[in-house]
């Protein structure tokens, strides 16, 4: 069945790190930003969202081990994919 709100993610190279905004460290996935973050799986189904107010720490144990996309919504919007393990 095909859901009308999900979205297309494009993947393409970048030349600059500057854009990334979240990590994983050790057991915990650091995010660096001012919004909300949504976590999507790599199907596109939503997992969570957080309101991120300079520096989060989000626990990785309540998330599988995979591929996540990870979208910043503020001034402006970034998607960085994150491998969770």
């Amino acid at each position: 069945r095909d859901m009308e709100d999900r979205f297309i993610i494009r993947f393409s190279e970048t030349a600059a790190t500057d854009d990334m905004f979240a990590y994983q460290n050790g057991d915990e996935i650091i995010v660096n930003g001012e919004g909300t973050l949504q976590v999507y799986d790599v199907m596109g189904r939503f997992v969570a969202s957080y309101e991120v107010n300079g520096n989060k720490r989000i626990s990785a144990d309540q998330f599988s081990n995979a591929v996540y996309i990870f979208r910043m919504i503020g001034n402006e919007i970034k998607t960085q994919k994150i491998v969770v393990r």
